[in-house]
């Protein structure tokens, strides 16, 4: 009971006071670098990294507008999609980092997808 709620407060906590009890990093200059410090670093950030993982695949915008199942590109749909694959590299990277490799390749089919789709708008 005391570890849940041990775990509860550590959820609820800014990045920047959520830290590592073994070398003292936080989980701000984790995000900011991108590397542990040691090996209790993985135990005590992995919780809130995998959420933070799932939660961006979620928030995946559409590209396009449907109306009458006539695809309408939105105003800006090539930058759009420049910054989708950038920001999705950059997830695919933590992934790997993370080791979450079922996470990773999901990550790529998108990045894969979305590039082929800015080379069609592109010609």
């Amino acid at each position: 009971m005391a570890k849940e709620k041990t775990k509860q407060k550590a959820d609820e906590l800014p990045d920047d006071e959520l830290f590592c009890d073994v070398c003292g990093m936080t989980y701000k200059e984790f995000l900011e670098t991108g590397t542990f410090r040691c090996e209790n670093c993985y135990k005590v950030f992995k919780a809130r990294t995998v959420k933070k993982i799932k939660d961006a695949m979620k928030k995946e915008k559409p590209v396009v507008k449907v109306t009458k199942k006539v695809v309408v590109p939105t105003k800006n749909a090539k930058n759009d999609l420049k910054e989708k694959i950038e920001e999705l590299k950059k997830l695919l990277e933590l992934c790997i980092k993370l080791g979450e490799k079922e996470k990773a390749e999901q990550v790529k089919e998108e990045i894969a997808r979305l590039e082929e789709l800015l080379m069609e708008r592109e010609k």
